[in-house]
Parts: structure tokens; sequence; C-alpha cells
């Protein structure tokens, strides 16, 4: 792997230096049509925010929507938890909740293949239009055709690591100048291997435990959908798209505390499904832009999940000490969200309007049974059975202004937001309400200095609402030295953000930014009755707070056949709570570099790399992690198809590491997925290619976003 990987490497630069530094110019019969080909950058800057562009990138042939996130500047991710700049981040699809965090939101986006993606968008200062959640926005745009008649894309490919995965999907799509209707089904089987480690300090000695982790997974994603526009001022639209996700894995632990040790084996299957459908409708009521859009959503959260434990003792001789522990859940979860929403925009002379409406509705139910196993056959573990539903509605209204004012343009805007929610333990019988109103301001002021320079200030005021599973106040099993327990009191958190940037010829961009935040949202840690455990809890710890700094810099080689984009994030955070512990503040620095490079005979290679040190979050102290990827494609049968090569984590340098240190916790976590392999893909597209809408046309819809969880 070490020669494959250094090859690679050695071959992208040779190649780059000895490529023709000429413009390569393509012409017509007439002798008339000239074309200066250049690399395209992978990341750019638009109207202040990042931009993403997947379907150029042979990295993203056959990877994932979760992986493409992961590369962008500034993202950070700590146990499938993703942040932007340090800000907590919602995520969209086509501008539309996908209403998931955590492993769920994993899940969804890990069934969801690169290949279905145009761009993302890293936004981190969103207007008033966007829900509060969050302090920023990933917004995830899916490809679709803009070219008449039909057409459509083939893709396949296989990878390999410790094991075999491939892939493989379709997409056809057929236009007029009245109807798209469109679909895709994309399908990939992986097999990973993961390996844990586990230590701490207790009063009868250390604790070690270590886990390796077999788990084979099959993602399905499918979207289809049809627009009508049923003359040039109104178009209808209904779209249905979701993914599938199962997963089939076991693993086997080691235990060890003081003179006795344990081994637990473990088998489990789970089945996720995430069907989601929109209903649109779209009116122009005139010919300056005056727009009104209705948006009907619902969307579907399923789980199938079902675990089998057994547990085995020993003692210091190595003889098992007593019967094994048989333990069995069946975990499943029926989540459902329906979400309607009215958007107005308008202009005048004077100044440029939006305004609209949104009701969200989320139901939460998850039914978690226990059984453990006994001479008279499964017996109910009341003391891990549970049964949780929990209701959130939110009911929201905002409007916002944009003025041209010489070299200012000023955007300003007010969201008000009603949220109430109903939770019940049916378990206990367990029952809390809350209702709570909250207005979010925000303001951004742009100036163009001249044309180098451009300044802008944004505010920003947001809200970070909890997982839906955090305000279970039952004490959930994890392993048996370790539990979580939600709290039914905890309350979201507020946070005000300030930014402000400059960029220089849109190459340079630097940006500083505070945020201030109120009840944070913070995980604490204290031992459990089973000697040994610990009971991880989530609570409002107090303030914070967060000064960032940002560069990112744009350059071209080689008369623009080598691109490259270096960003450097550095942040210092800071909290002030009753306990000193949760009070560490620590500077913590994350860089990436991204090359996109233009070889001879229509190869295109990609380099991509990214650190970041130590960061610290409470009493939680993460290591720092690096790691390096790179590719290359060609383009074959006159650009209709092209070859994909990509090596993921080069140096399989990539793994999560942190200690827990406070709250009578001094503990170690280590733990490494499978994170370098190659892939080889190839895409095939058919149909149309050369007729294209007409510019002047409208399409699409203008939607707001939710979200559901943090």
């Amino acid at each position: 792997m070490k020669s494959l990987t250094i090859g690679l490497a050695l071959m992208i630069a040779t190649q780059s230096l000895t490529a023709q530094t000429d413009t390569t110019i393509k012409k017509d019969k007439d002798l008339a049509a000239v074309t200066v080909t250049a690399a395209k950058n992978f990341v750019t800057m638009k109207n202040g925010t990042l931009v993403l562009d997947v379907a150029s990138s042979p990295a993203a042939a056959g990877g994932t929507a979760w992986e493409i996130i992961k590369r962008g500047p500034g993202i950070s991710d700590q146990n499938n938890k993703l942040q932007f700049r340090g800000k907590n981040v919602i995520v969209l699809l086509d501008g539309r909740p996908t209403n998931l965090s955590g492993d769920d939101l994993f899940n969804l986006l890990s069934s969801m293949p690169a290949n279905t993606v145009a761009t993302v968008e890293l936004i981190s200062n969103p207007s008033a239009k966007y829900d509060a959640q969050g302090g920023a926005v990933v917004n995830i745009i899916t490809t679709k055709s803009k070219k008449l008649g039909t057409n459509g894309t083939l893709t396949a490919g296989t990878s390999a690591g410790r094991y075999g995965m491939y892939n493989g999907g379709a997409s056809l799509n057929y236009r007029n100048n009245h109807l798209n209707a469109y679909g895709s089904y994309d399908y990939r089987f992986l097999k990973t291997y993961t390996e844990s480690s586990f230590e701490r300090e207790m009063g009868k000695g250390q604790l070690l435990e270590n886990t390796d982790r077999l788990s084979e997974r099959v993602n399905q994603f499918f979207k289809g959908g049809i627009e009508w526009n049923i003359n040039p001022r109104h178009t209808i639209g209904l779209m249905a798209k979701g993914g599938i996700n199962t997963v089939d894995g076991g693993s086997f632990g080691r235990s060890l505390l003081a003179d006795t040790s344990s081994t637990t084996e473990r088998k489990d299957r789970s089945r996720v499904s995430t069907p989601s459908v929109n209903l649109y409708y779209k009116w122009l009521l005139n010919s300056k832009g005056t727009t009104l859009t209705m948006n009907a959503d619902h969307m579907q959260y399923n789980k199938k999940w079902k675990d089998d434990f057994v547990t085995r003792y020993y003692d210091a001789a190595g003889s098992e000490s007593h019967a094994p522990y048989v333990l069995r859940d069946n975990s499943p979860a029926n989540n459902q969200i329906q979400s309607v929403s009215l958007d107005f925009t308008h202009k005048t002379k004077f100044a440029s309007y939006e305004a609209g409406l949104k009701a969200t509705l989320t139901r939460t139910d998850n039914d978690v049974l226990w059984e453990t196993s006994s001479k008279s056959g499964w017996q109910t573990d009341f003391d891990r059975t549970n049964h949780f539903i929990y209701h959130e509605n939110i009911y929201a209204a905002y409007v916002s202004a944009n003025k041209e004012i010489g070299k200012f343009s000023v955007q300003t805007g007010l969201r008000a937001e009603e949220t109430r929610t109903k939770g019940n333990l049916v378990t206990w019988n367990m029952k809390n309400e809350r209702n709570y109103f909250n207005l979010f301001p925000s303001l951004n002021i742009d100036y163009t200095a001249n044309d180098k320079n451009t300044f802008s200030f944004n505010y920003r005021r947001s809200i970070t609402r909890f997982k839906f599973d955090v305000v279970n106040p039952f004490i959930v099993f994890r392993s048996q030295y370790s539990y979580y327990q939600g709290n039914p009191d905890i309350r979201p958190s507020t946070s005000n953000s300030f930014e402000i940037t400059h960029s220089f010829r849109n190459k340079l961009i630097t940006s500083a930014g505070y945020i201030h935040y109120n009840d944070i949202l913070g995980s604490t840690f204290k031992e459990g009755k089973i000697p040994g455990s610990v009971i991880n809890s989530s609570e409002n710890l107090g303030t914070g707070d967060l000064v960032s700094l940002t560069i990112m810099h744009t350059a071209s080689i080689l008369r623009n056949k080598w691109n490259m984009t270096n960003t450097v994030n550095g942040f210092y955070a800071k909290q002030h709570t009753p306990d000193k512990a949760q009070n560490q503040g620590m500077l913590t620095a994350m860089a990436t570099s991204q090359h996109t490079i233009l070889l001879p005979k229509g190869f295109k290679a990609e380099l991509s790399g990214s650190f970041s040190s130590p960061m610290r979050i409470g009493v939680i102290r993460v290591r720092s992690v690096f790691s390096m990827s790179g590719g290359v494609s060609k383009s074959v049968f006159d650009n209709r198809g092209s070859v994909s090569f990509y090596v993921a984590d080069i140096l399989n340098s990539y793994v999560s590491r942190y200690n827990v240190n406070g709250s009578g916790i001094d503990s170690y976590s280590r733990t490494k997925e499978e994170s370098r392999f190659v892939r080889l893909s190839f895409t095939w597209k058919f149909g149309n290619n050369n007729v294209k809408v007409n510019t002047n046309r409208r399409n699409g819809v203008e939607t707001e976003s939710r979200r559901m969880g943090e």
C-alpha cells in the first residue's frame, strides 16, 4: 500500500510539472471557437458562501455525501456531530430539511452517493429565511439535468481496503419546455473493520477495554420527481427521495479490571429507512420577480434495531467465575416530520423584501425492549426497557429587507419562533411540557471598497436545540461499564454571533468572529451504581465564548492548470460554569489544502489534506488528527464517460482519540475506523448532451430549511 500511495503522489507531482503550459484550443469547422481549458477549484467563495464543486471532483466518484461534507474547509466531526468553524450546523437537502443529526444524519448521508450531489454550500451566517437552529448551514444541492430531451448517467465502482466493496447506480431525466421528469437509484455495499480501546483510572486500579468490530453495510438511495410549468407564471412539482441503510455487524470486546476480566460478544442488525415527499407550487406574480412559493414536506425515519449480547466473566486464573450473562434488545423507532411553509419575495425601487411563514410538527416514538435469558426463558429487563414519545411543534415567521446604498449592501431580518414540546416517558408515566418564544434578529452589511477589496459584517442570533433522546430521563445501556441518561429539564442554548470578513480579489479571504453562548449544552459524567460504571448525561452548564480567525487563499499556477485552495481556521473556546473542570480553554487550529491539477491527454488529479490540532470541549480533550487523500480521473468516449482512481487516507493516519478528565473521571478512548482504501469508478453519460434549456427560463424552488436535532 505504501508503494502504491507514494507512486500516486510522485505521478501527480511529475505529471503536473511536465504538463503542457499552452492553453488547449479547440476549433470548430469555421475556426471561430476558442476554449481555454483551466482547472476548476474544488472550493470557491460565492456571495459569502463556500461552495464545494462535487460534480467535477475525482475523489467524489464512488464516495458518499458524508465523505464529501467532511472535506469542507472548517468542517469538523466529533462522534458524527458536524461543526463549521466551531458552530453547530443544520444540514439541508436542496434547501429542505434533513431533520436528522448525529448517527441518524450519518446513516442518511452515508447512504447517499456523492455522484448524486452537484455542490455543497457552507453558510457561516445564514439569513432570517433560514431556521434559527444551529449557527451555520450545510446545504447539499443534488444533481439535476438542465438539458432538453432524454439523458441519463450510469455509474459503477469497486473499492478495496481490508475487504472488498462495490457500488452502482443509474439516473434518467426527461425534459421539454413544460415538463421535467427525473429519477435515480444507487446501491452501495461495503464491509469495514473498526478497533477501539478504552482506559479509565479507578479506585480499584485501571479498567482496560478493547473491542474489535466487523460490519457489513448496504446503502440504497433513490430520488424521483416531476416538475410541470403550467405556464410562464405557474410551476408545480412533486419529489420523493430517501435512503435505506442496512447493517449486519458483530463485535468482540475484552475488559480487564484488577484481577478479574470479562468478554462481550455482540451481534447486531439494523435497518433505517428515510423516505420523504415534497409538494411545491410557485407563482410568479409579476414581471418584476415577485413570487409566492408554497411547500409541503413529509418525512419518515423508521428504524429497526436488534442486539444480542453474551458476556462471560473470568477470575484471576482465567476460569469462568459464573454463568454467562445473555442479553438482547429490540429498539424500533418511528419518527415523522410534517412541514408547511409559505415564502414571499418582492422587489421595489427602494429595496427587496422577503417574508414567510412555517409550521413544523415532529413526533418521535422510541420503544426499547431489553430481555435477559434465564432457565425459564427470556425475561423483560425493566431496569433497561423504556418507551419514550416526544412531540415538538415549531411555528415561525420571518421578514427581511435588502437595500443597495452606493457601495454598501445592507440586509436585515427578524425571525420569530414559538416552540411547544411534550415528552412522555410511557414506562414511568412521566410527562414534561414546555413552551417558549424567541426572536432572532440578523444583519449583514457588505461594502465594496474597489474592484479588489470587499468587506462585510454579519450578526445573527441563533438557537441550539437538543437531540430528541437527550430529554428521555431513562438510563440507556451502552456497555457493562457505560450508560447514558437523558435530562427532561434541559433548555435549548442561544447564541449571538458576530463576524467581519475581508476579501482581496476574491482569492484571499480573512474572517474574524466572536460568539457568546448562553445555557451551553455540555456532557457530564458520574459514577454509576455498578462498580466501575459511568453514566454520561447532558446539562446546561453556563455561558461560553468562542473567538475565531479563518484565512482562505486560492491560487492558480501553470496557466491555471493547477488550482489550490488552502484554509487555516483557528479558534479559542472557553466555558464559564460552576465546575472548574469544564472551564479549561484551548487554542485550536484546523488546516485544509485542496489541489486540482489538469494533466495531459484528458487526465485530472486531485490531492487533499487536512489537519486538526488538539481541542477541548468542556471536560473532553480531543487529540490531533491528520489525513491525506488523492486521486486521478480521465475523460473517455468523447467526454461522455470518465474513469477515476482514488486513494483515501493515504497514510492511514485518521484516528479518533480523546480524554475525559473531570467530574471524577480520568479516561482515554481511541477508535480506529477503517479509513484507507483504494477506489476505482466509472461514469457514463448518455442521451442528449447538446441542447440546453433557455437561460431565461425560470425553474426550481426557493425554500427555507429545517432541522431535527443538533
